[in-house]
């Protein structure tokens, strides 16, 4: 049989507020952000991706802001209306 699905449950208010207030988000953080394993959060910020996670790398770790995640997932929201 396939591997199972792993549910990532979605932040709750307090996270958000906490996470909106943080200067940066490590790789754990984006991926709770965006309900995706670490795995699949490496994989969107590739610069091969069509539309790559606005990240910062510092050796092998990742790190972006609220904001920039927040402004990523509005772009595309907006990419998609224009299509």
């Amino acid at each position: 049989m396939g591997k199972r699905k792993a549910v990532i449950a979605p932040l709750t208010l307090e996270e958000i507020n906490q996470y909106k207030l943080l200067p940066a988000l490590n790789l754990e953080q984006i991926a709770r952000m965006l309900q995706k394993s670490n795995a699949q959060i490496h994989e969107m910020s590739r610069k091969r991706a069509l539309r790559p996670l606005p990240v910062f790398k510092s050796g092998r770790q990742i790190f972006s802001t609220w904001a920039r995640i927040q402004q990523w997932i509005d772009e595309g929201f907006e990419q998609r209306k224009v299509a």
